[in-house]
């Protein structure tokens, strides 16, 4: 896993920071009523855990969008009653974190802010873009995934950022100062590092 620079992790730290307060300020300004304070973002709070990320939900089943080498997979998560799910910040994962260590050699599934792949309704400094390193059929794949998180760079600029679907891709927008990172979950300021499982399939 490559080191950030110093500078890179200062523009992302930035970033994190202004999303955090972005939403820390949204409630306690009236904005929207489930907006995540920092302590739940920090601690996995369930903050609207009746309402999991994803394009297909049922009974607690979520199958978001994910990009592998240029081509649109999906993440499945496998379906879990709300009342009895695992929830990270404001994401609802069902029964798919798994407590073991963190940064190892097993795929990575890198989270891209911002994004356009999955837009949260009510919290939109958290829509986020899914890239993911292994697929079925790949040496060590089996669906489970350290997260990782990628955020603008120095030299980001909304109006010319083109979404990158490929860990080439990404790493090339990292080296060039458009995207900064990858770091996990706890240097992002979400309180500890994340490993899911969670099946990839592509057709």
């Amino acid at each position: 896993m490559s080191q950030l620079t110093r500078s890179s992790f200062h523009v992302f730290s930035g970033a994190l920071m202004f999303s955090a307060a972005l939403a820390v300020s949204a409630c306690a300004d009236g904005g929207s009523p489930a907006a995540p304070t920092a302590t739940q973002a920090m601690l996995g709070t369930p903050s609207n855990s009746s309402a999991p990320e994803g394009a297909g939900t049922s009974h607690g089943t979520i199958t978001e969008p994910t990009a592998y080498n240029g081509t649109i997979c999906n993440l499945v998560f496998p379906g879990t009653p709300s009342q009895t799910s695992e929830t990270f910040a404001i994401w609802n994962f069902g029964h798919a974190i798994l407590d073991v260590p963190f940064d190892t050699p097993r795929p990575d599934l890198y989270g891209i802010l911002p994004g356009t792949m999955h837009q949260e309704p009510g919290y939109p400094t958290f829509d986020h873009d899914h890239i993911v390193s292994h697929a079925p059929g790949d040496p060590g794949y089996d669906g489970t995934w350290d997260v990782w998180v990628v955020v603008p760079g120095q030299n980001f600029n909304p109006a010319t950022y083109q979404a990158p679907r490929s860990v080439d891709a990404m790493f090339t927008l990292i080296r060039s100062g458009v995207l900064a990172g990858p770091v996990g979950m706890a240097a992002a300021g979400f309180g500890k590092d994340l490993v899911i499982h969670a099946p990839l399939v592509c057709r």
